[in-house]
């Protein structure tokens, strides 16, 4: 069975909460700590909760929503660097440009390394749609 973690983006502080010390609670944007069902301390607004998607890159490297991937296409051998993100239409994780060019996560790709994550390295996706290689 796949493991359900999330990771909390804190958009005012610009850092990372540390889920191990609180119970995540989040609408809205708002996330909390809660003590037998009840809300304890609400610990910040304005937050991105983002899903692991139960894969690993080729250093073993946990992926989740929001990372930027280096990606090597099958067969052409050719080096994207796309972002991770969930589409309700198809119901699964991709990796994606910005020309709409998207491949499910699990099976498009080889060799895939995540490389950083779309808040604290915006600039690596200056380069997503141009080939590397």
């Amino acid at each position: 069975m796949r493991e359900i973690k999330f990771r909390i983006w804190d958009e005012n502080c610009e850092e990372w909460l540390n889920q191990d010390e609180h119970v995540i609670y989040a609408d809205n944007g708002d996330v909390g700590e809660y003590d037998d069902d009840e809300l304890v301390e609400s610990i910040v607004h304005n937050t991105v909760v983002e899903q692991f998607t139960g894969l690993h890159d080729k250093n073993g490297q946990e992926i989740y929503e929001g990372d930027i991937m280096k990606c090597v296409a099958r067969g052409s051998n050719d080096i994207f660097i796309m972002k991770v993100a969930y589409f309700n239409d198809c119901a699964m994780f991709c990796v994606h440009s910005n020309s709409h060019q998207r491949r499910g996560l699990s099976v498009a790709f080889y060799e895939s390394e995540v490389i950083g994550n779309i808040h604290e390295n915006k600039e690596l996706l200056e380069k997503n749609n141009e080939k590397l290689r």
